[in-house]
């Protein structure tokens, strides 16, 4: 097998739709053994559907930035394929380089896993199903000798050494990646890329920098925010940076690949989305409006978003 040089996946619980509501997600942080598999991926995980290539049609917004970001960087997009994890045997092969892996909650580690889990005793789904795929990923990767790369939300949670050699990560990436991944993905497609500890931090992007998606996401989720201002340092959005607004114009761009893609709902994706638009805490009125008039202009059926507080409100 020949496979691709890049290949980019998820874990069961992470590439899904949720059979449509974000809310669903949840079920993923109960504990692995009050439910079998085939049951809780028919009920909670329902696979998202493969493009006749055997791509998969619908992917995480970070993982679909990523894709644009590396093709601005002169990748091929023949040359990076994100996959279902079930599809990951098809395309990796003797050309693979990187094996790119999105995190949210890997270990089990996040407030939702370990409060659930504490009151009803098990081991969280996000674990399990992580495991599998590792598992699976370490099997190939002694045939392919290929890299494995893994980032994401949850990635804080595989930063001790010991961590990353169980599940054989040669690299972890921190933080944003639009600016700084793609030059350090080449350097390690060339065989070259050494980070100090096998640990990468990406620099911020400025909303200029952040390029519209070249494919389509699951649930319609595109951000129109990055970072927060408050400062709490128990919150990753927090500790990003000060609160940026993506251009319009990006935004627009998503909106309509989604749709032209299949998607008929857009979900804002933000720490807080009634503050797109401001440098402050008080909300623009007339941004929050246009953002979401331009969405139903465009032909969205339904628009919402994923975080605001009260005190925006």
């Amino acid at each position: 097998m020949r496979g691709r040089p890049v290949v980019f996946t998820a874990d069961r619980t992470v590439m899904t739709e949720y059979r449509g509501n974000l809310y669903v997600g949840f079920a993923a942080n109960l504990p692995y053994e009050y439910m079998p598999s085939w049951l809780a991926n028919w009920l909670f995980f329902p696979r998202i559907p493969d493009n006749p290539d055997g791509t998969v049609k619908y992917a995480l917004t970070g993982l679909r930035r990523l894709e644009s970001a590396c093709i601005n960087r002169g990748f091929s997009r023949s040359d990076i394929a994100t996959v279902n994890p079930d599809m990951v045997e098809r395309f990796i092969g003797e050309e693979t380089k990187v094996v790119g892996i999105s995190v949210i909650d890997p270990l089990g580690l996040g407030p939702a896993s370990t409060t659930f889990c504490s009151l009803l005793g098990g081991t969280p789904r996000t674990f399990v199903e992580f495991k599998r795929l590792m598992d699976k990923i370490k099997k190939l990767k002694r045939k392919y000798k290929f890299k494995v790369v893994v980032g994401g939300p949850g990635a804080w949670q595989l930063m001790p050494d010991h961590v990353r050699a169980k599940f054989s990560i040669d690299y972890l990436v921190m933080g944003e990646g639009e600016v700084s991944f793609p030059a350090f993905l080449e350097a390690v497609t060339n065989g070259d890329g050494y980070v100090k500890n096998g640990v990468y931090r990406g620099r911020p992007p400025k909303p200029s920098e952040i390029p519209p998606i070249a494919d389509a996401t699951r649930c319609g989720i595109i951000d129109v925010t990055r970072g927060c201002g408050r400062g709490c340092k128990f919150c990753a959005p927090a500790t990003a940076g000060r609160l940026r607004s993506l251009p319009l114009e990006t935004i627009e761009e998503d909106i309509k690949v989604n749709l032209e893609k299949g998607q008929s709902s857009i979900v804002f994706q933000s720490e807080d989305y009634l503050r797109y638009g401001v440098n402050g805490v008080i909300p623009d009125k007339d941004a929050v409006l246009t953002l979401f008039k331009t969405a139903f202009e465009l032909g969205a059926k339904r628009v919402s978003g994923t975080h605001t507080s009260l005190a925006s409100t």
